[in-house]
């Protein structure tokens, strides 16, 4: 995840505090203050990557979601606080990959992003004669895993196929009430060839931003395109391949039209993330990319375009040269 994606991913969430609107990302984690008890810090933070099984970790300090308001975090030595709450681990620690200073409405609030891939993390009690805790999060609730939790975190995370993004193209168009906004995408599925997986759509999600002008409301599903293959067979709100294949998703929507919106539409890029759900597993694959503008066509207020194809004819099937 780069730093413009981490920023504007804060701001969505940032935009739903301060809304009243739940935290639903069980990824996330909103802390007022910087918490003083270390031991405490690392028992949450274990229970925190531990559940969320090699998925990102992240914390904001500066928020305090009862109050949904935007506190700002106060100054501190983030490296002398990460040692003291790393000393708390037994042996490993989650590791911080990124923290981003992030100014909103005049006050900074602090993000922290966390990788859990090396799960599970333990902690010491401090006590005997239980001397380490595996913690584990459920819901906002802190407790000891339990030993579906650890058959869970220790099962292997191989079986879940790839997916790459390969081509994206999205655009925008002004109307009489508003922004009508469609994104294409094709993406490659790897798995071994006698593996099968299905992906429900109800299991996925689509989030856009331009900048951090965020649509994540409005674009919370997207649709398959119908395709019926040796290899997929795709209706609108399921796919199930095996082996190895190609798959295509349609968004389309039409968003309330702001001068701020128009502006950001017509210069900055379009971040992109998605989340698949596979069925059986309890994990989401997340594809991220930032696509850069394209020129503008006319009647569009926003264009934007990527590929990995080097398309031959109109119609034809892509070669596997990689466009520069």
């Amino acid at each position: 995840m780069t730093k413009q994606q981490l920023e504007a991913w804060v701001h969505q969430i940032l935009d739903r505090v301060l809304a009243s609107q739940p935290i639903e990302d069980s990824h996330v984690e909103l802390k007022r203050e910087w918490l003083a008890d270390h031991h405490k810090v690392a028992r949450r933070l274990a229970g925190h990557a531990n559940a969320s099984r090699g998925e990102p970790v992240l914390w904001i300090v500066g928020v305090d979601e009862k109050a949904h308001a935007i506190t700002g975090a106060v100054h501190t030595n983030l490296a002398d606080w990460m040692n003291q709450v790393n000393s708390q681990f037994d042996e490993l620690a989650p590791d911080l990959t990124c923290d981003l200073a992030i100014q909103r409405d005049g006050v900074t609030v602090i993000a922290l992003l966390f990788d859990s891939s090396r799960c599970p993390y333990v902690v010491r009690t401090g006590s005997s004669p239980a001397e380490r805790e595996v913690p584990w999060r459920q819901g906002t609730q802190l407790m000891s895993a339990k030993r579906r939790h650890l058959l869970a975190m220790l099962l292997p995370m191989a079986s879940l196929p790839q997916i790459e993004l390969v081509k994206l193209e999205a655009t925008a168009h002004r109307e009489q009430y508003g922004v009508l906004l469609e994104v294409q995408q094709n993406f490659y599925l790897e798995q071994p060839f006698n593996q099968t997986c299905s992906i429900p759509m109800h299991k996925c999600s689509l989030r856009l931003s331009v900048d951090r002008l965020a649509t994540t409301e409005l674009c919370t599903s997207h649709d398959f395109r119908n395709v019926t293959q040796p290899q997929l067979r795709c209706s609108e709100d399921l796919l199930i391949a095996t082996g190895s294949t190609y798959f295509q998703t349609l968004y389309r929507n039409r968003l309330e039209c702001d001068q701020e919106l128009l502006a950001g539409l017509k210069s900055n890029p379009l971040m992109v993330v998605n989340c698949f759900g596979v069925a059986g597993r309890d994990r989401h694959i997340t594809v991220e990319e930032t696509i850069a503008n394209f020129r503008i066509e006319r009647e569009q207020v926003g264009r934007w375009f990527m590929s990995k194809w080097q398309i031959r004819d109109e119609g034809t099937t892509p070669s596997l040269f990689i466009t520069p």
